[in-house]
């Protein structure tokens, strides 16, 4: 059993475990960083703190923009926000059987679990190789 926020994206819902959520809100104004890699869509100020947009895998038919709601994910000191388009749920979701993710209300569909520290991680790395030259 894990306790999460259930959001829309792109036609499909995610979920993140509510031990890495620290807020919803809107997002600000994006400031696109040149030769940033894919998964980082821009930074936005939130309360004086530059803080990266991640952009989920598969998502780039849309970048995030002034206005769009966002989950704001804290691991271990670094903040990042998520794009998207509507909380569905809090609520505490099983285990899937199929092990892919979470079982759905009422044993519905499954519904991918997010991994924030994998994202951030993702994005630290992908950003690291850019600043060092490697691809």
């Amino acid at each position: 059993m894990k306790n999460v926020i259930v959001f829309a994206l792109g036609g499909a819902r995610y979920a993140i475990e509510l031990r890495w959520v620290r807020e919803v809100t809107v997002l600000g104004h994006l400031t696109p960083v040149p030769q940033c890699p894919d998964v980082i869509a821009g930074v936005v100020n939130m309360g004086g703190a530059i803080v990266p947009v991640l952009q989920l895998p598969g998502m780039a038919e849309r970048l995030p923009r002034h206005g769009d709601s966002a989950v704001v994910v804290e691991v271990e000191g670094a903040r990042a926000a998520i794009r998207v388009e509507s909380v569905q749920s809090v609520s505490s979701l099983e285990d899937a059987e199929d092990g892919l993710g979470l079982a759905g209300p009422g044993g519905g569909d499954s519904i991918p679990l997010l991994d924030p520290p994998a994202l951030i991680r993702d994005a630290i790395t992908s950003s690291q190789a850019i600043a060092t030259g490697a691809s």
